[in-house]
């Protein structure tokens, strides 16, 4: 990952921007309507990797044609445990070091070369993430596999950190909406521009829009100027919503430098991704009622949505978003968030409900054996495997915060 220095000079305009009125909604699916979604514009069958990476490669167990990253599992040290489960701890609950060990290990994988070919936006290791979920975006979202899916894309991410000198007993740490929504991300030991942090909001430019959503903005909207990330240059472009219905545009996989930006926006934040707003997710009674809650698609404050709209710009891309260093805190979360409901009642992690399309429209309905790609970061999995992070290729679990709500947070204003 490359970096540069960007010095705007920027004038903060205060008048509204009216919203714009969204390009697709739910009229654009009609009872029945099946979409020609094609495969992934970059099929697995042809996708190549090099072998200069620094990590061990060997042959694809299902593609014999191609190479994958070796996937040290957990659990091969014996049986998964409680006390021997990576854990994955909010934020705010590890320690300035240990946010300080998880910054270099990103910026390790900023730094490792790219392991996929023929795709020149793919300029780092870290950039490789981000082309699998641009790539299998309208096959993991909104649908059957959306938590499946990220839940995997998230452990993988986590065992490439580990290659990176993040401590094992660890994981990727959880962003919990609730504590923000008082005093603000601003606020925030994630995004209070420190060395430690994740670098804090956009300058003000209330003229841009990042993506075709119905979200007002917010108080940024520009480049991050500050913290670890502020010289951090993206090499993918931005992405519309809409292409989740028309394909990604001829020219998705040319690199087009850019900043990493981000726009804060306090009252979804506060009005959206509380407390009760997370309890309601967890009450709900079945599947589809719990992705309803947490994932509606035609609704920009759903709990996923919502915290990608929270951050703004670059992570409120329904593509592009996992090039944001936030991305991981808050798909922990959503991970967290399933995971909460889940363990209610054992007979819930064998419940699936959707297909494999975007929206649910059309597409095969989706089971515990459906298989799940993810290209050349790791091989194929079936949903029955991902089902607990307690068992399978997993063993991790989830500590929770040592705050809750914005109350007894001692890094928050007047605590």
């Amino acid at each position: 990952m490359r970096f540069l220095s960007l010095i705007p000079v920027l004038v903060y305009m205060a008048t509204a921007i009216p919203l714009p009125e969204p390009e697709f909604g739910p009229s654009d699916l009609q009872e029945g309507v099946t979409l020609n979604i094609p495969n992934p514009v970059y099929p697995i069958e042809s996708t190549a990797i090099s072998s200069n990476i620094g990590f061990p490669i060997v042959p694809h167990p299902l593609l014999p044609n191609q190479t994958a990253l070796k996937v040290v599992y957990q659990n091969e040290t014996g049986p998964c445990t409680y006390s021997n489960a990576v854990v994955r701890k909010e934020w705010s609950s590890i320690t300035k070091a240990q946010r300080k060990q998880y910054i270099d290990a990103l910026k390790c994988l900023m730094d490792k070369p790219s392991v996929v070919i023929d795709v020149p936006a793919t300029q780092s290791y870290y950039s490789d993430f981000a082309f699998l979920h641009i790539n299998y975006a309208r096959f993991a979202h909104f649908n059957g596999n959306f938590l499946s899916w990220h839940r995997h894309h998230v452990w993988l991410f986590e065992q490439a950190l580990h290659g990176c000198g993040f401590p094992k007993d660890l994981g990727v740490p959880y962003m919990h909406w609730p504590l923000y929504g008082e005093y603000g991300f601003e606020n925030s030991t994630i995004f209070d521009e420190s060395e430690t942090s994740l670098g804090g909001n956009g300058w003000p430019d209330l003229t841009r829009d990042g993506n075709d959503r119905r979200v007002p903005h917010g108080s940024g909207g520009g480049c991050v100027m500050r913290g670890p990330f502020h010289d951090m240059v993206l090499n993918f472009q931005s992405f519309y919503d809409r292409y989740a219905l028309s394909g990604l545009p001829a020219n998705w996989s040319q690199p087009v430098q850019r900043c990493l930006d981000r726009d804060f926006n306090q009252w979804v934040l506060r009005n959206q991704l509380n407390q009760d707003i997370y309890d309601g997710a967890i009450a709900q009674p079945d599947l589809p009622a719990f992705q309803n809650f947490s994932d509606n698609p035609f609704s920009s404050f759903a709990i996923h949505v919502g915290g990608h709209a929270a951050v703004g710009m670059t992570m409120n891309d329904l593509f592009g978003g996992t090039i944001d260093p936030s991305f991981w805190l808050h798909h922990s979360g959503i991970d967290r968030l399933w995971e909460r409901w889940q363990e209610q009642d054992p007979a819930r992690r064998d419940t699936y409900h959707g297909t494999d399309q975007v929206y649910n429209a059309g597409g095969n309905p989706v089971n515990g054996s459906s298989v799940i790609e993810f290209s050349t970061v790791g091989p194929r999995i079936t949903l029955d495997e991902v089902k607990d992070p307690m068992s399978g290729p997993y063993c991790y679990r989830f500590e929770e915060p040592t705050c809750w709500d914005g109350r007894g947070c001692p890094w928050l204003p007047g605590h």
